[in-house]
């Protein structure tokens, strides 16, 4: 079956942090390598899709994120137990008293165009982010303070438990003297970052030439010498092209039998992430079917996820009944969620008045998952009397449909590839999340409690105990419907070293640390 390169809802940044009143210090190396890195080599990578906009983020879509680690950076990383760490920030003081978070930077780091990276430069990305309404929580930010060169004041409204990790690893740093000399139609295609690569050539729907950062800020890194993307849309061509040796990492196959039958042949494949595809029923207009909780419950007893995971994964997956992996904190085992029951699901529509059923639409984005997983839960609603049609949507009228709303069924995916769950799961369903927002979702009011308890929340263990809560909330309230957890697996040649997560043998997008070996 297949699995959509495109992911409606990328989340990639996620961490989380433990905020006592003050963090950071020097970086935290990697772990020993089981092999030594070697220096030098071009990585030939293939991407089914590619970005448009490159350098100017208030802009960036999701697409457009996924190459941006190459050449641009945040203000903090993350390590392999979820906690943040320095990147071009040092260190950062919390004053809860006063209501301030003050930012140290780092010192002699450069953009690719040699002009400083500083607290003007700082000040200057984060204010345009705010501006155009993409900085989460920044209506929390009343004004930003350059105190000297390299020290940043944020001066707030009110603290909570994820402004470190919005403002610190939700957003990258790009030189605003670029965009003031060249403007920002240019930025759009010449990204000026800080990162390990920078940009020689970049055609759109076509190919993306990165050079090794010779001036970069880490000490002898990156290894490569730079990076070569091709954007190849068509599976059996990325396939044929791996396979023959032309390509040296593929993000992604869309079909879980490529995976196998690429592992079959020798090639490597590693975890980047897991995805978790879910469906959203029209909760939230009253006039909807699904405005009534039995309703949603129904479709809930007539889907087999068991089934559906096994089928739908080729073993790959593994069914949920919950908005979470099982093997993420936050993840509630005592709760066994609503299993498999077609009879049932016929009593509760007869008890919400349709005996006969209804018809309903199912839309999915015009990619390969999707569909087949909508496919799937057409068959499984029929049979116990909802008339399902399946409604096929491009990128575009899909995205448009999420954030202004739809009628019936919306199938999505969450991807998520830190170690941490909170981040990505608050993104999506808290208080104020980042996302394009579901206009469809019906948020109940136990719920929306929950999500001011969490937007007040002031250290992890507290918030996490209120997402366990919140998760288990989208369950009973049936608002979110998930159906499985799957991993997302780039398939690359034995000589392809990534970057890991060690603790959780999750590959990390660091591209500082990828090495090849001679071949």
């Amino acid at each position: 079956m297949k699995r959509s390169v495109f992911i409606l809802l990328v989340l990639l940044m996620a961490a989380a942090v433990a905020i006592p009143g003050c963090g950071g210090g020097t970086p935290t190396p990697p772990a020993p390598p089981t092999e030594q890195p070697q220096s030098g080599g071009i990585l030939r990578v293939a991407y089914t899709v590619g970005p448009r906009d490159l350098g100017y983020f208030p802009e960036m879509g999701f697409t457009d994120t996924a190459s941006l680690s190459i050449y641009a950076e945040s203000l903090l990383s993350v390590d392999g137990k979820g906690n943040l760490v320095p990147q071009l920030a040092t260190s950062w003081d919390v004053d809860k008293a006063n209501k301030t978070l003050t930012w140290h930077l780092r010192q002699g780091v450069k953009f690719h165009d040699g002009t400083d990276w500083n607290a003007e430069a700082a000040k200057w990305t984060f204010q345009i982010t705010k501006d155009a309404g993409k900085l989460q929580f920044g209506e929390l930010i009343t004004s930003m303070e350059v105190i000297d060169d390299y020290t940043l004041q944020f001066n707030l409204t009110e603290y909570n438990n994820r402004l470190i990790h919005s403002y610190g690893y939700g957003l990258a740093f790009f030189s605003p003297t670029a965009f003031e000399t060249n403007g920002k139609d240019w930025v759009r295609t010449h990204p000026v970052g800080t990162g390990p690569f920078k940009l020689v050539d970049f055609k759109r729907d076509a190919y993306i030439k990165l050079e090794k950062n010779t001036d970069y800020w880490l000490p002898g890194r990156p290894y490569l010498d730079g990076i070569d993307i091709r954007i190849i849309p068509q599976e059996i061509t990325a396939s044929a092209s791996l396979q023959a040796g032309e390509v040296d990492y593929w993000q992604g196959p869309q079909e879980n039998s490529t995976i196998l039958e690429l592992q079959e042949k020798g090639i490597k494949d590693e975890v980047s992430g897991l995805t978790l595809p879910f469906i959203m029923p029209d909760a939230k207009n009253p006039d909807s079917p699904f405005a009534n909780k039995k309703v949603r419950e129904a479709v809930e007893y007539a889907l087999d996820r068991e089934a559906m995971a096994k089928a739908l994964t080729l073993g790959l997956g593994e069914a949920t009944y919950q908005m979470a992996p099982s093997t993420v904190a936050v993840y509630d085992p005592k709760y066994q969620g609503r299993q498999y029951n077609p009879e049932k699901a016929k009593q509760l529509l007869a008890e919400a008045g349709y005996p006969d059923g209804f018809q309903t639409t199912i839309s999915a984005i015009q990619m390969g998952e999707a569909v087949d997983y909508a496919t799937a839960a057409q068959g499984y609603l029929t049979e116990v009397g909802i008339e399902a049609k399946v409604e096929v949507a491009d990128i575009g009228r899909f995205m448009t449909m999420s954030s202004e709303g739809w009628n019936g069924l919306l199938i999505n995916i969450v991807m998520v590839s830190t170690p941490d769950y909170v981040s990505p799961f608050l993104r999506a369903f808290g208080p104020t999340p980042t996302t394009p927002a579901f206009a469809s979702f019906g948020r109940t009011p136990e719920y929306e409690a929950l999500c001011e308890q969490v937007r007040l929340a002031q250290d992890d263990e507290s918030e996490q105990a209120i997402v366990r809560k919140m998760i288990r909330q989208l369950s009973e309230d049936a608002t979110v419907i998930p159906l499985f957890v799957s991993s997302f697996r780039p398939m690359m040649q034995t000589y392809v070293h990534p970057s890991m997560y060690e603790e959780t043998g999750i590959m990390r997008f660091l591209f500082s640390e990828w090495w090849m070996e001679p071949h």
